[in-house]
Formats: structure tokens, sequence, C-alpha cells
């Protein structure tokens, strides 16, 4: 399609705008590098069966608690969690997950750094506590992804150590070191502690630290928009589906989807938002027809649609829980913005 008189400004202004983070490339040199990131992506599956299993007897074991004690999960599996006052050995649960998420996401944050990051972060601690058993693991490495899964407290210096690893070979500008890790932590664990998970972590997820992540996928999806796509329209298709993903980080059921699934499903919820006053349909049959060939994938695939449900589920509720919120408690969160001690969670 070629671009019109009157949006090829658009189009170019909207290239200049995002320029840093949608990387330009021809269209054969697009497709050969989203197949590239697809096959890539093969190498870094996870499942969540430990955590299911947790899940259920966690819940077997905390059935006498009062409703009081009990929080909310991100993915709406139940558990109870407690404090750092209360016992280290309850099961790690769905539950669990999502509070310790949600702390990468704020420490993160509050220092200034790449919310991808806090996502990478995630992606090696579930990817640890899935990872297989093998002959060339060491009874050390098998016995810290056995407790983890397990014990609060070793599950907590495991998620530590995935956003140590993270921050380091991701946040160049970002010096980081065992000891400032510790302090994050209000010294629940040591230094020592850190770079011992560290060294045990590494070899369990293989070395590989570097896979395809659903805000990249994001990138290179809307790089396939026509050339003369509106700017309002591309800002919102990324800001939409940039948000979209990032929900779906604490919610444990997306654990063993594919990150390029993720940011398909969440792209195409995006465009349903899209008003046909900047997005034609002419240039929405196209960028669908790109998107669908470049990934494979038939608009009514099964699993894309359930994945599409339930990015839009908890989009909903994270809404509503914006909206609940009274200005005093905005504030209250504002003011609080520094990191808690993992040791509460």
């Amino acid at each position: 399609m070629h671009p019109t008189a009157n949006n090829s400004n658009n189009s170019e202004t909207k290239h200049s705008v995002t320029q840093s983070a949608l990387p330009t490339k021809h269209d054969e040199e697009l497709h050969q590098t989203i197949s590239a990131m697809l096959q890539k992506e093969e190498h870094y599956a996870c499942r969540p069966d430990w955590l299911e299993r947790g899940s259920g007897s966690s819940r077997t074991a905390n059935k006498s608690r009062t409703k009081k004690q009990r929080i909310p999960g991100g993915g709406g599996s139940g558990g109870s969690v407690g404090s750092g006052s209360g016992s280290s050995s309850a099961i790690i649960d769905a539950s669990c997950r999502a509070k310790v998420c949600r702390w990468i996401f704020r420490t993160v944050a509050h220092a200034g750094m790449s919310r991808e990051t806090a996502m990478i972060a995630m992606s090696y601690l579930d990817r640890f506590l899935w990872s297989k058993k093998t002959s060339r693991r060491t009874k050390a490495q098998q016995l810290r992804m056995e407790r983890a899964r397990r014990d609060r407290r070793e599950y907590q210096l495991v998620a530590m150590t995935s956003l140590y690893v993270a921050i380091k070979i991701h946040e160049s500008s970002i010096e980081m070191d065992a000891r400032t890790m510790s302090r994050l932590s209000r010294g629940f664990h040591s230094a020592q502690d850190i770079l011992s998970c560290e060294r045990e972590m590494l070899p369990c997820l293989q070395w590989k630290m570097n896979g395809p992540t659903s805000y990249q996928f994001i990138h290179y999806i809307l790089e396939l928009l026509p050339d003369a796509t509106d700017l309002n329209a591309a800002l919102k298709l990324y800001a939409g589906s940039r948000r979209q993903v990032e929900l779906s980080v604490q919610d444990h059921v997306f654990v063993p989807i594919k990150r390029s699934t993720v940011a398909v499903a969440a792209m195409l919820n995006s465009l349903d938002e899209i008003d046909s006053i900047d997005f034609s349909s002419e240039e929405r049959a196209e960028f669908l027809q790109r998107l669908f060939e470049s990934f494979d994938l038939e608009e009514d695939c099964p699993l894309l649609r359930l994945v599409r449900k339930r990015l839009l589920h908890i989009s909903h509720l994270s809404s509503r829980c914006q909206r609940s919120q009274s200005p005093r408690r905005v504030d209250r969160i504002r003011d609080c913005a520094s990191p808690s001690c993992i040791s509460s969670f």
C-alpha cells in the first residue's frame, strides 16, 4: 500500500519518534528477523508444573487459616503467603510468585531501570525453578531448586539473584554488585548467599540469558504497520500492547505461553480499541495479513483466542483496581515508591 499525501508526514513522524525503540528494516529482512526470534524462543520454554502442584498443596495445607490471612494471587490461584515474620517453609504458590513479581517491578522502577529488566528477571526465576534434572547438574544445584520450590526464604533469594543477574546483563549503566542487592533485602540475604545462588543458577539455565521478550516482539510487530499508518494509532497500539504484556508477567497462567503469542494477542486486543478514523479498514487488513504471515498464525487459533481473553480479563481487573483507589491511597503509594524489604514477602 502506498502512503497518501495526507498521511506521509504522519508516517515519517512515527518513525522518527519511535526510532530508538522500533528498529527500521525492509520487509524481507524484517520477516527473517522475526523468524529467527521465533526459532530462538523455542530454547526458552518453561512449564509451571511445580507451581501448579504447589498451589494445590498450599490450599490443602492452609484450609484452616482465616480469610484475613489469605492473599489474592496474580493469576487467580489461592494460597496463603504470609509475611516475613511467619514460617519461611510455606509452600510457594501463585500468590507468592505474584508478590515477588510486584517487588521486582517496584525495585526496577525505583532505580530508574527498564521495566523489561523486571520481565527478564522473572523469566530467569521461572525457568530456573522449572529446569529439568540432568546428569550434568550438581547436587547443590538440584537442592537449591528443590528448596526454592517449597521454602519462601529460598524462593526470595532466587528471585533476588534473578534480578541481580538481569541487571548485570541488561543494565549497562547501572553498577550492581552483590552487596548492593543484599542491602535491598536489609541483610535478609547476604552478598555471599546471592553469589552462591548465581553460580548454581546460571548452569541450570544453560547460560541462555538473552531470549526474546514480549517487548521485543511488539517492537517488530509495529514495524509491520503500513507506511500510511497514523502516528496516534501506532502510539496507541504500542502503549496498549506493552501494558498488557507487562500485566501478563504477574499472572502465572502465562508462564508456559510463548512470549511471541502473548505479544501478538496483546497487539490484537489493542487493535480492537483503535477507531477506524485513525486506522482504516484497508490498513487494518494489510497489517493483519502481514502479522499472521510473519508469525505463522491463524486468526482463529484457539490458543490465541484464550490468551487474548485472559489478557483482557487481567487488564479489566487492573483498571478496576486503579479506579477504586482513593486519592489518599494513590498519594501513599507515590510516597512509598522505594522498594520494601523482600523479606516481608
